[in-house]
């Protein structure tokens, strides 16, 4: 799914542990401190191991990541906001909301927005499966809620739902400008490929297509893309907070 690049070597050395129904976790422990040392390698192989695992792996692999990004491994949460993109694990908690095509699209998109801004509440009290699924509810419901205007603002698709203060909504604005500024400050081998993906919402051949690469380089960029923006995104709330104390 990622490009192995100067990897390979290390790929072939080293092809990460297997699933063993006897002891999923300590498998899990092993493949989140592998993917700590930062190779494309280890999230590779992570990657394609969920793609091929039973449900009760699929289960542990997502806690042990959820687990890691929340303790801040950007390493870690690429990967799970990965997994979340291509296996549409946002989906079922949106469609109950009506939304549907491109707003259902939408909604998957700033989902993983929303769990960059939030993984850092997760506490493992419960499965991330269910933080999730509550994650995407409320930001579909937002979605919803923003297309249902009561006042005009300057900039179209960000207005208030009702009820909903100005200093909310300023803060929606803020939220929204502040991705923007970061995928523009991203390096221009990653630019484009997140923007094209997480602004536009291209698929995957389209995008290939539009920059003549292949699929899996786009994945690549992707995912290198989104680890730079959760530490950037990391670094901005954490400054935030020390200024409003």
């Amino acid at each position: 799914m990622f490009d192995k690049g100067h990897d390979s070597a290390e790929s072939s050395k080293r092809v990460g542990p297997e699933p063993r129904a006897d002891n999923d976790q300590a498998v899990v422990t092993e493949l989140i401190d592998w993917i700590g040392s930062g190779t494309g390698a280890a999230e590779a192989r992570v990657f394609r191991l969920f793609g091929q695992s039973t449900s009760a792996f699929r289960t542990t692999l997502l806690n042990g990541l959820a687990e890691a990004s929340a303790a801040g491994c950007p390493y870690a949460l690429a990967v799970l906001l990965a997994i979340i993109d291509e296996y549409h694990l946002a989906r079922p908690a949106i469609v109950p909301t009506g939304l549907t095509g491109a707003d259902l699209a939408d909604a998957e998109q700033a989902t993983l927005i929303a769990v960059t801004r939030s993984i850092h509440g997760f506490q493992g009290d419960a499965r991330f499966s269910t933080w999730l699924h509550r994650v995407a509810r409320n930001t579909a419901i937002g979605e919803i809620r923003r297309q249902k205007p009561t006042v005009e603002l300057d900039r179209p698709g960000l207005r208030p739902a009702p009820g909903m203060s100005q200093r909310r909504m300023s803060s929606v604005v803020a939220e929204a400008q502040l991705v923007e500024d970061l995928i523009d400050s991203l390096p221009d081998v990653y630019r484009t490929t997140v923007h094209l993906r997480d602004v536009e919402r291209l698929s995957y051949g389209d995008i290939a297509e539009r920059q003549s690469i292949s699929i899996n380089t786009v994945k690549s960029r992707l995912n290198r893309g989104r680890q730079l923006l959760a530490s950037q995104w990391t670094e901005q709330a954490r400054a935030l907070g020390d200024s409003q104390q």
